[in-house]
């Protein structure tokens, strides 16, 4: 049975436009750790997520 955590609010449906309560759009962000394979997690962010160059 899969386990769910959630920290503040998450919208009812993936992949949608998703606003703070001061209307900014949140930045969604897919992770994992096979790319789209396997198991997933969506991330929700004030601002656009940075690029990882490197991961050691």
């Amino acid at each position: 049975m899969p386990h769910y955590l959630s920290v503040g609010q998450i919208p009812t449906k993936r992949h949608v436009q998703f606003r703070s309560p001061a209307g900014a759009l949140y930045h969604e962000e897919l992770m994992g750790i096979h790319g789209f394979a396997g198991i997933q997690s969506i991330l929700y962010h004030l601002r656009p997520p940075t690029r990882v160059k490197e991961v050691e």
